[in-house]
This record gives structure tokens, C-alpha cells and sequence, in this order.
């Protein structure tokens, strides 16, 4: 037992455990998760607990969603997708600690969610969404008189990664969009 102990203390030892973190394929998920950890070391190194804290538990998030997925990791838009649930969970919780009178929970879990949201690439534009939608839905065939909002949500998705678009925007967009473009829709 003494002998274990003695090999994971070595330098050596470590060296494995560094290579073996390192171990993924190339591409845009591994890119997001060395920035991930590049910067949880950087906030070590400056003492700043608060992002450290922050990116471990997202960090914490991504590693169990790779537990899930035996044979392969998750993508870079999952990982983001983690990201945007973590985002929107600490501004529910900053909600909730303002109906509370906790002010100074609340702006801790917005702080959070702002260091959170410097990891994400910015949001689509309302005009490149709509320039997206009217493309769709021009080359959707019209059934039963109008456009199903299912069936454009799918074809947005399909030439869009989810990550980049708030979906309360995307459907009020839709929504509007499918109004206008429908020729007499009966008022129910």
C-alpha cells in the first residue's frame, strides 16, 4: 500500500495525471475546455475565488456530462449549451434571492452568471435571426394553409447551433415572422 502511495507521489506520477486530462481529440470542444481550465488557473493565480469557483462547477458539469457519454466526449455546442443552463439557473436563483430581500445573494449569483457568460460566443442578432427565418420559411412548404412552428424551429436548428440563440427571441421572431407571412390567419 506504501508503494502506491510512494509512485503517485513522485513527479512522474503527476506528469501521467497532467497527460491523462489532456487527452482528447482536437477540434472546437477541446479549445472550450482548455479555456475553460486555462482560466480557472489563471483566477487560482490571482486569488480571485469567486470565478475559480464558478468555472469548477461548470467545469464539474461538463465532466459528468462526459461521464454520461462513455464512448465520446460532449461537443463544444453542449458544452456551451451546459454553459447557457448555468447562466440561466444562477439568474432564476438571483430571482428568487430578490424576492427573498437577499440583495447580496442576488448579486452574487449575477456576477456568476456574468462570468459565465464571457465563455460564450455572442448571441445571433434579431436581424440575422430574421434573415435566417425568412429563408426558412420561404422554403418550407405550406401545409394546411400556414407554416408549423415546430417545422421551423427544426430547420433553424438544423443551420444554426442552439447555443447561439436565445430561444425567447427566436420564437417571438418566428412567431411574428409566420403572422406576417401566412395570407389570412383565422382569428381563434
Amino acid at each position: 500500500m506504501q508503494a502506491v502511495f510512494r509512485i503517485l507521489r513522485t513527479p512522474h506520477a503527476s506528469a501521467i495525471r497532467q497527460f491523462r486530462a489532456y487527452t482528447v481529440p482536437a477540434g472546437d470542444s477541446h479549445e472550450l475546455r482548455t479555456r475553460l481550465m486555462s482560466d480557472i488557473k489563471t483566477a487560482l493565480k490571482a486569488k480571485d475565488s469567486a470565478t475559480a469557483s464558478t468555472l469548477r462547477s461548470v467545469l464539474a458539469d461538463v465532466q459528468a456530462a462526459d461521464k454520461i457519454h462513455k464512448d465520446r466526449q460532449v461537443s463544444a455546442s453542449a458544452i456551451r449549451g451546459l454553459i447557457a443552463k448555468g447562466i440561466a439557473r444562477r439568474h432564476e436563483a438571483a430571482l428568487q434571492y430578490d424576492k427573498a430581500k437577499r440583495s447580496d445573494l442576488a448579486m452574487k449569483e449575477r456576477q456568476e452568471a456574468d462570468i459565465l457568460q464571457k465563455l460564450l460566443p455572442p448571441a445571433m442578432s434579431e436581424a440575422r435571426i430574421d434573415e435566417t427565418l425568412k429563408q426558412i420559411i420561404d422554403s418550407l412548404p405550406v401545409s394546411g394553409g400556414q407554416h408549423s412552428l415546430g417545422q421551423v424551429f427544426k430547420a433553424f436548428y438544423a443551420q444554426v447551433d442552439k447555443s447561439l440563440v436565445r430561444p425567447d427571441v427566436l420564437k417571438r421572431r418566428a412567431q411574428a415572422l409566420l403572422a406576417a407571412a401566412s395570407p389570412s390567419s383565422p382569428a381563434s
